[in-house]
């Protein structure tokens, strides 16, 4: 799987160089259309045709018979109880595809989300660099945290023993991708922190564990019987209603390229 996501990494990066500077729509809809291309194939090889044209002929029937017999009140109720278990059945037909499709897409999603799902840290903000360290009991280990030009560490590592956490407070002083270096008994390891207020890959979590990793792909993963479980980045999230905003211009565009794709795919709505 590692493979896999450095070189969706760096296929990412290499999109984001090109369109980094364009509107952000403008990226999502070329990132849709490619989505698009991958995911038709998959819901038409999942789809099970004949389940879904009987739902969508019920439907209809059902929808019909209530025009016809609007002066029948209880033909008109037992058409709208026939609507709703046949939407329901339809509904149900494509759980599997839009299922099968979630999965395969989940990571190219995730990638997505590393380069718009939270806003940038500017020249002059702080933010907080959490490390959490494996073990048991309460002792504070040996530890520091060193950084480039462009980024300064304001407090020596604050220890939370309950948590068995290490907390340093940084300060942003020149815009740019930047690696700190965390070292805890000895073990050293490094951590991405992006200082930009436009499209930027931002890795909030470097993390050790592989259900992590496929919510923050940003980068490759800790080891496993390290010292460190995970480092986190207080980044804030982007605007948006119950889910990032880049995602609902994703939607919106995937109902844009669905008209001209639906008949090469041969997949119909």
């Amino acid at each position: 799987m590692e493979a896999f996501n450095s070189l969706l990494r760096r296929a990412f990066e290499a999109f984001f160089g090109v369109v980094g500077d364009w509107p952000q729509w403008v990226g999502i809809a070329i990132l849709t259309l490619g989505v698009m291309i991958v995911a038709m194939p998959i819901i038409r090889w999942t789809l099970v045709l004949p389940w879904s044209d009987r739902t969508k002929r019920g439907l209809a029937a059902a929808i019909f018979e209530m025009r016809l017999y609007n002066d029948r009140l209880r033909t008109v109720f037992r058409s709208i109880f026939a609507m709703l278990g046949w939407a329901a059945a339809y509904v149900g037909v494509w759980l599997l595809p839009i299922a099968i499709t979630a999965v395969i897409l989940w990571l190219p999603f995730a990638h997505m989300q590393s380069w718009w799902g939270w806003q940038g840290l500017e020249v002059g903000e702080t933010t907080t660099l959490r490390v959490h360290v494996t073990g048991e009991g309460t002792e504070k280990p040996a530890a520091s945290a060193t950084a480039p030009t462009g980024v300064t560490v304001e407090t020596p590592p604050l220890w939370i023993a309950s948590r068995r956490e290490l907390v340093w407070r940084l300060r942003a002083d020149a815009p740019g991708r930047h690696e700190l270096e965390v070292t805890v008994d000895g073990e050293s390891h490094t951590k991405e922190l992006a200082v930009a207020d436009g499209p930027a890959l931002r890795s909030p979590v470097r993390c050790s564990s592989l259900a992590m990793q496929l919510l923050y792909p940003a980068e490759p993963r800790l080891p496993k019987d390290g010292r460190l479980s995970h480092m986190t980045l207080d980044y804030e999230d982007a605007p948006g209603f119950l889910a990032p905003g880049w995602t609902w211009i994703l939607l919106l565009f995937s109902f844009v390229w669905y008209f001209p794709l639906k008949r090469p795919f041969g997949v119909e709505i």
